[in-house]
């Protein structure tokens, strides 16, 4: 799944730094959105796929996973943090909502590497004290995972919705915008301000109230 993601991704990124035509006059910043959309899609269908097998394999009987399991889960813990961290970076850096969605896809493997890696543990411990109930740990964390890779998917998918609906940005960023708007002495009142996501950009339409005798040009 992340690299179906990634793919998309660096597909989507050429789409999006395209500069504007006669079809797109806005640019093609909204690709972004939209892969991130898609991505949040993917990591849905991966937790309807791993909270599947962790009930499924409720009803079976289980046997303790080898520690090797535990120290993948522990070097892929290590690995995801690491590109988390600098793909989140590159995210802010560039104002890219693709890279931003791959940051958050990478936040989901963090959570399901440690939740793996407690999950083996526990399985190993109940078979070496003969907790039957421990064994199942590995598909309870499963489980879990599941949830919190589901809670990501929705944040992403609810956000990409949000812009691709053009809601209004955030209220502190719209009140830095009418913060610099007022910095020109010439502008007596703000009637209107709202602005709209564009991907890696914003677009903002302003309507401003200047004195009645100024002319056109000044």
């Amino acid at each position: 799944a992340d690299v179906f993601a990634s793919i998309i991704v660096l597909l989507v990124i050429r789409v999006a730094n395209k500069p504007a035509d006669d079809d797109h006059p806005y640019g093609h910043g909204k690709a972004e959105v939209i892969v991130s959309g898609i991505v949040g899609i993917i990591l849905l269908l991966v937790s309807f796929y791993v909270v599947f097998e962790g009930v499924v394999g409720l009803f079976h009987p289980v046997e303790s996973p080898n520690i090797l399991a535990m120290w993948i889960a522990v070097i892929s813990y290590i690995a995801k943090v690491l590109l988390y961290r600098y793909s989140l970076n590159v995210a802010k850096q560039h104002h890219s909502k693709a890279i931003e969605a791959i940051a958050f896809d990478h936040k989901a493997d963090i959570v399901a590497s440690i939740a793996a890696a407690i999950g083996v543990l526990l399985s190993i411990i109940g078979d070496k004290m003969d907790v039957q109930l421990l064994l199942y740990g590995d598909k309870i964390a499963s489980i879990f995972v599941a949830y919190l890779i589901f809670n990501i998917a929705r944040q992403m998918m609810g956000e990409s919705f949000q812009i691709l609906m053009e809601g209004n940005i955030d209220e502190e960023l719209l009140k830095e915008l009418e913060e610099s708007i007022y910095e020109f002495e010439d502008v007596k009142r703000i009637d209107r301000v709202r602005a709209r996501e564009h991907g890696h950009y914003i677009l903002v339409d302003v309507r401003i109230s200047i004195d009645h005798f100024k002319t056109i040009k000044e």
